[in-house]
């Protein structure tokens, strides 16, 4: 079972998938007692599923805890190098594009809902317009495979990772000229999170090395501006603050930690998690 999160400002989703295709959605709402968790939707991807995301319904109201079903679609990539969206509300899929004949390793969603991104397994990268059936192809960098792939807040960039000419290494595109703006290299095992500071300047990436790394997007001649080594457990997720200076980080070991930036140090410790941190 894999799991992907978006997180409205009340409640969240939570997409549970398995190796046939079956995908079931829940919502997961806090009360003052416990959390109701509650499903909203299920159904089969004919083929497979190699990647989901979460993605707004363009021109919808704010998420709310009773709207959500009407609020996001979903993103699903597809071992035959499909990507598909999939209403929730109807449990029925609204389109399908065509990117090649390889699996899809990553879907990612524009805040909006106006775009999404897709990384093939071979590296081809493609922006899709969701007004538009069109998709455009993005800059590869050679010997490049995906992993994952986020989007920056304001949709100006698109953040992946994977293997490039056989290390790690997150490669950093402009949605808006289509051509890589930066290729980050340093950690020794496989890139598992990233996220971008709101402000853009700042991105956060963890792995299997146990090491948490904070680039400074300013910065091209010495973009690494801090290491964080000797974790405890595989980092599965990663968020930042507006600035940087704060990161939440999720472990495969069930943690949760906010780290300061500048020092490297915990700050607050999280416990209550049954199972690895896939979202943060």
């Amino acid at each position: 079972i894999s799991k992907q999160v978006a997180q409205p400002p009340i409640g969240r989703l939570l997409a549970m998938l398995d190796n046939a295709g079956n995908v079931r959605i829940i919502s997961v709402q806090p009360t003052q007692i416990n959390v109701v968790e509650k499903d909203i939707a299920a159904w089969k991807v004919e083929g497979g599923i190699s990647s989901l995301a979460f993605i707004r319904r363009a021109g919808t109201a704010e998420p709310n805890a009773d709207n959500l079903k009407d609020s996001y679609e979903v993103l699903i990539g597809t071992p035959d190098g499909s990507v598909q969206l999939w209403s929730l509300a109807e449990q029925k899929m609204l389109s399908v594009w065509k990117a090649g004949s390889l699996p899809i390793r990553s879907v990612a969603g524009s805040v909006d809902g106006t775009m999404a991104v897709s990384g093939a397994e071979d590296g081809s990268t493609y922006l899709w317009k969701m007004n538009h059936p069109a998709a455009v192809p993005l800059e590869t960098s050679a010997g490049e495979t995906f992993a994952v792939t986020i989007t920056s807040p304001s949709r100006k960039h698109i953040a992946s990772t994977g293997v490039k000419d056989g290390q790690p290494a997150i490669v950093i595109r402009s949605t808006e000229t289509n051509k890589i703006t930066h290729v980050l290299t340093g950690h020794a095992g496989t890139i598992l999170s990233l996220a971008f500071s709101n402000d853009e300047a700042r991105l956060v990436s963890g792995g299997d090395d146990r090491t948490l790394r904070i680039w400074d997007l300013r910065n091209a001649a010495a973009p690494e501006l801090k290491k964080i080594e000797g974790l405890v457990a595989n980092v599965t997720a990663a968020g930042s603050n507006s600035d940087g200076s704060q990161v939440l980080v999720g472990f495969a070991d069930n943690s949760l930690k906010l780290f300061n930036t500048a020092d490297g140090m915990v700050m607050k410790e999280f416990a209550g998690h049954t199972a690895g941190i896939v979202g943060a």
